[in-house]
């Protein structure tokens, strides 16, 4: 099988995208329609094809409180450093690459980029006192008020915002 991996944002480094090393996922081709941002997963072999929308990401980044709480409930390792990087997620990828040359010159990018950065440099000191076995200060961090919780509330209002430019 012959895959063509394409990124430009160094996404190649991430341990894992949806369970499995990015280099898996093959080329990515994205460009925003309307509201959406579509994601073409491209294998010259058969042709696979992933959406993945502005409103996804917000969820996917919401999803983040449980997975940390199933973690500690289960003590489980996680991968911290990828957790912490901007760049491994879809929005990252995209946020690093095509959206970069597409939105960068609009204020509402910027802010994506900006807390999208935050929350997951958030996410990982969240990530690192789990596996430091740190599970009360952990639970501590995913209260409202904190820095992870503004962080998350603050990247889901500012996709939101990129989304009504994009529509």
């Amino acid at each position: 099988m012959s895959r063509r991996p394409v990124c430009q944002a160094r996404v190649n480094e991430c341990a894992a995208v949806d369970g499995r090393p990015f280099n898996q996922a093959g080329h990515l081709s994205i460009a925003a329609a309307g509201a959406s941002v579509r994601v073409r997963t491209i294998d010259e072999n058969r042709g696979n094809d992933r959406i993945m929308n502005l409103d996804d990401a917000i969820k996917t980044h919401a999803e983040w409180k449980l997975k940390f709480r199933a973690a500690m409930s289960r003590k489980e390792q996680l991968d911290a450093p990828s957790i912490e990087r901007d760049d491994c997620c879809m929005l990252g990828k995209w946020i690093h690459g095509e959206g970069k040359s597409q939105f960068a010159r609009h204020g509402e990018f910027t802010e994506v980029r900006e807390r999208h950065r935050d929350f997951h440099k958030h996410a990982g000191t969240v990530a690192r006192h789990i596996n430091a076995g740190r599970y009360e200060e952990a639970e501590r961090m995913l209260e409202n008020g904190t820095p992870y919780a503004i962080a998350s509330r603050d990247v889901g209002v500012a996709v939101q915002r990129l989304k009504k430019l994009a529509a």
